[in-house]
């Protein structure tokens, strides 16, 4: 049975090879790129910082956990170094190295919460209100946003084609099998087989 689906494996690929044998890729994915240019977008991307104060019977009480947070926040809208604060008080294992910047992030990376505050902010620099989410309690500082961007041709060509070429090739097998199931007079060949 293995040894039979390999040779219809095999057939098939040759087959749709040979029917497709005459299709300029090139064109045919400059076309398809041209009609589906949104398809072919960057996503909108946020770049931020935060400082993280955790929460939990192993760290301490949310009410404690809250007014730290809103402490820090206040020390950073009154000036102070929001890459200090997250370096001395977040409990982010990662912001003593990188001062809590996150670098640039899109749509669900990040848990909702913390993901409506950053891609709710506009302006450089913007310091958030505490915001609650599983890991406890964040304050952001935004930084800048990357908008959608057309990805250019010669970057997706190759996926395109390849996108392509799957279609195309499920199509024309899918169209063989139709031709051959709609035929009225099939005989068997058991002895070949």
């Amino acid at each position: 049975m293995v040894y039979k689906r390999r040779i219809m494996e095999d057939y098939r690929r040759k087959y749709i090879r040979r029917e497709l044998k005459d299709v300029n890729w090139d064109k045919t994915a400059r076309e398809a790129y041209s009609v589906q240019k949104s398809q072919y977008m960057t996503e909108e991307t946020v770049s931020a910082s935060h400082i993280l104060i955790k929460t939990g019977k192993d760290v301490r009480q949310d009410e404690e956990a809250l007014a730290l947070a809103n402490e820090l926040r206040k020390r950073a809208i009154n000036g102070e170094s929001f890459d200090e604060l997250a370096r001395q008080y977040s409990e982010d294992p990662s912001a003593a190295g990188n001062a809590g910047n996150l670098g640039f992030f899109k749509r669900g990376q990040m848990v909702k919460p913390f993901e409506e505050a950053a891609f709710g902010m506009q302006e450089q620099g913007a310091i958030s209100e505490v915001v609650e989410s599983p890991f406890g309690y964040h304050i952001i500082q935004y930084h800048s946003r990357r908008p959608p961007e057309q990805i250019p041709f010669e970057k997706i060509k190759d996926q395109i084609v390849d996108e392509l070429q799957k279609q195309m090739g499920a199509q024309v097998w899918q169209d063989k099998i139709i031709r051959i199931r709609s035929a009225g007079d099939i005989e068997v060949n058991e002895d070949a087989l």
